[in-house]
């Protein structure tokens, strides 16, 4: 009986980890199945929960963050501002980090700007998009 158990438990895991894929339930569906083996070779229902156990623990140890990196890889969308880093614009406010001011003009379209090491940049001089923070980029003279 208890090796019908721990087959419903291993197939229940498995489908909640193939609905989810968030790599939570497959050790322990692997391990239920491990258990069923032993279940099905006469093991004693104490071995059947020590093999759940270790084999679940093994595999979650020894393999989640590999398989996590492999399955799940990050994948960081760049929208279209973050392309403007690296761009060039000009300066139509004068640029002021100690009083909250400075807007600049990249590619036709006026951003708020704050400078990347805190000089005052006025207003007409070329500047280079260093980083990108909500809607302020942060920029630097141009050499």
């Amino acid at each position: 009986m208890a090796e019908y158990l721990w087959l419903i438990l291993s197939v229940v895991l498995f489908a909640v980890e193939a609905l989810t894929y968030t790599l939570v339930c497959i050790w322990f569906a692997i391990g239920a199945a491990a258990a069923m083996v032993a279940a099905f070779c006469g093991a004693d229902v104490l071995w059947q929960w020590v093999i759940f156990a270790a084999v679940s623990a093994v595999l979650l140890l020894c393999t989640r963050n590999a398989a996590k990196k492999w399955l799940m890889p990050k994948k960081i969308e760049k929208t279209n501002a973050d392309s403007l880093i690296g761009e060039s614009g000009v300066v139509t406010e004068r640029i002021d980090n100690l009083n909250a001011a400075g807007r600049i003009k990249v590619h036709g379209q006026s951003w708020r700007a704050k400078s990347e090491d805190d000089s005052i940049i006025e207003v007409g001089e070329t500047v280079v998009v260093t980083a990108l923070s909500g809607v302020t980029l942060t920029v630097r003279k141009k050499d």
